[in-house]
């Protein structure tokens, strides 16, 4: 997650600053809290998602953003949003646009956009990822070329497929592996997992030459 939320960030901040108009820009540090601890629901971030972008919209603003969703001590999830917009611009609170009502919210100037966000990606554990809620998405990003979409893909692949590619390959996750959109050439995960009668779980690596080990 750091990986993907660290080079989306840095991908979005240096193409909105080689815009052929380039200016300050006013980056936007947002928060969405739920009131009730067990409220979260799918759909309920993607709502204020496509409210936040038909707002840039009507104000022919690039909708540029990355955010982490990240779990509270008390058991809540809730998001931290970067947004790029142009010094001038001034974002409403999403509570009282009614882009989020089940919750809080609060905005502020963001000094360092990719510490930032990078900075809350970094904070999740593995062990907290596994109790977010079933079907929650951990991050995301908007605004992005499709040139830089394909640049996170490459950084997000396991370092073993990176090293059988070139840096010109369009790595997407498949059933067993992954490929390479670009010329069709799949590459099989060599690891396998399985779980013991007690609940245990194992992962280990097949090595080509003597079978699989764990």
């Amino acid at each position: 997650m750091k990986t993907g939320v660290g080079h989306a960030a840095r991908l979005i901040h240096f193409d909105a600053h080689c815009e052929r108009h380039a200016q300050r820009w006013n980056l936007k540090f947002i928060t969405l809290t739920y009131h009730d601890e067990k409220a979260w629901r799918p759909g309920h971030f993607s709502k204020f998602r496509d409210a936040l972008r038909q707002w840039c919209k009507r104000r022919q603003v690039k909708c540029r953003f990355v955010w982490v969703a990240e779990l509270q001590k008390r058991g809540a999830l809730h998001y931290h949003v970067i947004l790029w917009l142009p010094k001038g611009k001034f974002l409403p609170f999403a509570d009282s646009q009614g882009w989020w009502p089940h919750g809080h919210t609060n905005v502020k100037t963001a000094q360092s956009a990719v510490g930032y966000i990078t900075k809350y990606a970094s904070k999740t554990t593995a062990g907290q990822a596994a109790m977010y809620p079933r079907g929650a998405r951990m991050f995301g990003h908007g605004g992005l070329t499709p040139e830089a979409r394909r640049h996170v893909r490459y950084w997000q692949a396991p370092f073993w497929v990176r090293d059988a590619l070139t840096g010109r390959a369009d790595i997407r996750k498949v059933v067993g592996g992954y490929c390479d959109k670009l010329t069709g050439e799949f590459f099989a995960s060599p690891w396998r997992v399985s779980v013991g009668p007690g609940g245990e779980v194992w992962a280990y690596r097949i090595d080509d030459n003597q079978g699989e080990n764990p």
